[in-house]
């Protein structure tokens, strides 16, 4: 199952994914204690669950109190926050492709820290990077931004200074290795038309919901058509058919706006 044939949204949500995603998902740049609370009844997540969090957030840096009970993103979160709010701008990321290809270089850094192990292939894929059978990370080169900040942003996200970036303009593998096939053309052309029926029945779903119901189904629709933008390999035409993709983002800035008014009557009701 590659990352892109999975379409169904996520229910299950956790305080800290909460949080970081009422702060990034909805475009609020801060978010009171108060709301963060009241916003985590929804997912029935205790209010000290949700303090708690906040605790954690705040100590390791990926939040930062700027005001008595007022939160936003601290400097431990802002590299993934500016990969995560970059979703309106996703089609500007790319260039024609020459046929050329990047390669990041881990099998270096090896496979015992688990953690820096997902937190390394994350940063890959997030970049539209898969992993070919000679344990190369490779992508068509045809992102906008130079190698060397290509390299900055995934290091940025997690990937790790040792890493080794190249660009191969000329290619011999071995017989029935096909970097042209690391993607699945189908899946991701199919995940585009599911985001845009989601968008669209959720839409007419949420004009007869409750502020609570209304708040919450936005958040959640919302964040898996996010999700699948920024993880959308942003591969050249040659490679795939992106017609739809810039349908899926335009659908996503109504659905966000519409997200956004449902998060604040809910937040207006409890006043």
């Amino acid at each position: 199952m590659t990352l892109y044939s999975d379409h169904s949204i996520q229910t299950d949500m956790s305080a800290k994914k909460l949080i970081l995603s009422l702060l990034s998902v909805t475009d609020s740049e801060r978010q009171s204690a108060a709301n963060l609370v009241a916003a985590g009844a929804l997912f029935d997540i205790e209010s000290t669950a949700m303090r708690m969090a906040i605790t954690r957030l705040t100590k390791d840096g990926t939040l930062e109190a700027i005001d008595r009970g007022i939160y936003a993103i601290g400097p431990a979160g802002r590299a993934m926050q500016l990969q995560v709010t970059g979703w309106k701008s996703a089609s500007e990321k790319v260039r024609p492709w020459s046929g050329d290809w990047l390669v990041v270089h881990t099998s270096h850094l090896g496979r015992t820290d688990k953690t820096r192990l997902r937190a390394r292939e994350r940063a890959l894929r997030l970049s539209g990077f898969a992993e070919t059978e000679s344990a190369l990370w490779v992508r068509p080169n045809n992102l906008a931004a130079s190698l060397a900040a290509t390299r900055v942003s995934l290091v940025d996200l997690g990937l790790g200074e040792e890493a080794t970036f190249m660009v191969v303009t000329e290619l011999a593998v071995a017989e029935g290795e096909d970097w042209r096939g690391l993607w699945s053309a189908g899946e991701i052309a199919a995940s585009y038309s599911a985001a845009i029926q989601t968008m669209a029945q959720s839409s007419q779903k949420v004009a007869r919901m409750s502020d609570a119901e209304a708040a919450k189904e936005t958040l959640l629709v919302g964040q898996s058509v996010i999700r699948l933008i920024n993880f959308d390999p942003l591969l050249p035409t040659e490679l795939i058919d992106r017609s739809d993709f810039q349908q899926v983002v335009d659908d996503m800035k109504a659905y966000n706006a519409l997200g956004i008014e449902c998060w604040k009557r809910y937040y207006a009701s409890l006043s």
